[in-house]
């Protein structure tokens, strides 16, 4: 306990300082004036990122694209709140595209920042930032709403955190890419993580998780690491022929965990079975366990659910009254025309 303890003050520290640096350095902020492309020194007030060797920043509402390997940055704040005072209320707002890059290494890459709010859209494109990627961070609590969407593209960082601080709703989809951290990877209360079209996301040592995870298409995994749900905290699985699992060490769970099991768009008949837990060690029981309701007759087998991972449907569907009387109704007119031909 006092280990994790450490690890969680370092990591709060790291951007507590960080939010310090970012008002100390020399900077360069998006002004867009010529067009939205990053890599055209018109549109910053201190040369390109990288150049300037502070921190780049959007926080104007402006859009930028990045679609060359040659656009590189120290660090990228995408809708942050660098003024003085209370953050709680700020404005700041900033958008980043970044599509068709293939190679790129840069330092961290932050979305939403102390009062701001940011958005990133990925697309086709490998992005290794080496130390982090946060979306909506906030030291003070203030509201703070930003997505990031990785489409067909690859996320590698030392850490990831979703929504550490703040009162505002931050997504984080991942479709049919992967995000991979090689060391934490953090989930606050407003957070959220969204995998479809076989997302991936993967940690190596730590996921504290207190906000929402939805499989859709999509595994999350660890093969040495261990998550803690926390308070409030909900897995949610859409259940169809995709698969869904989250596959780790240790999952630790709250008195408050939640446990969400929903219909996919594939209708259950009966007799269907999901394996929606690959995990050495279950520590807890989740608080609450939801399920969606199924067509008359069938039933959840979560009997294994704690030991294999395994959820079943179970029983055979009843036809509906009204099934019956259309089937009877069929019969007799097929009876009638049988006797009307002898």
């Amino acid at each position: 306990m006092k280990i994790k303890l450490i690890k969680s003050l370092t990591i709060l520290g790291s951007f507590i300082a960080l939010s310090v640096a970012v008002q100390a350095q020399s900077n360069t902020f998006w002004t867009g004036a010529v067009d939205e492309n990053w890599s055209n020194s018109g549109n910053w007030s201190n040369e390109l990122p990288g150049v300037a060797g502070g921190y780049a920043i959007i926080d104007n509402g402006g859009t930028a694209r990045i679609t060359s390997e040659t656009a590189n940055f120290r660090y990228a704040n995408i809708g942050i709140y660098i003024g003085p005072g209370d953050y709680v209320g700020a404005t700041a707002l900033g958008y980043l595209f970044i599509d068709g890059v293939t190679n790129n290494t840069t330092g961290n890459l932050y979305i939403g920042w102390n009062g701001g709010s940011g958005h990133l859209e990925m697309t086709n494109s490998y992005w290794r930032t080496s130390e982090a990627f946060a979306l909506g961070f906030a030291s003070n609590n203030p509201l703070v709403n930003s997505t990031a969407i990785f489409r067909n593209s690859e996320l590698y960082t030392s850490m990831i955190v979703i929504a550490s601080g703040n009162d505002g709703v931050n997504v984080m989809t991942i479709d049919a890419s992967i995000a991979v951290s090689s060391a934490t990877f953090q989930i606050g209360a407003t957070g959220h993580v969204i995998l479809q079209n076989s997302g991936h996301a993967s940690f190596e040592t730590t996921s504290n998780m207190r906000g929402h995870i939805k499989f859709i298409d999509g595994t999350f995994s660890s093969a040495t690491g261990t998550m803690t749900a926390g308070p409030l905290s909900n897995l949610e699985f859409v259940l169809s022929s995709a698969e869904t699992k989250l596959s780790v060490n240790e999952l630790i769970l709250n008195a408050t965990s939640t446990l969400t099991l929903v219909e996919g768009d594939e209708a259950f008949v009966g007799g269907e079975s999901f394996d929606i837990f690959d995990i050495t060690t279950i520590t807890g029981t989740f608080g609450t366990i939801n399920t969606s309701t199924l067509a008359a007759g069938l039933s959840w087998d979560l009997s294994e659910l704690y030991t294999t991972g395994v959820v079943s449907i179970i029983g055979a569907i009843i036809p509906e009254p009204s099934t019956y009387a259309a089937i009877f109704g069929i019969l007799a007119l097929a009876w009638a025309i049988y006797r009307r031909r002898k």
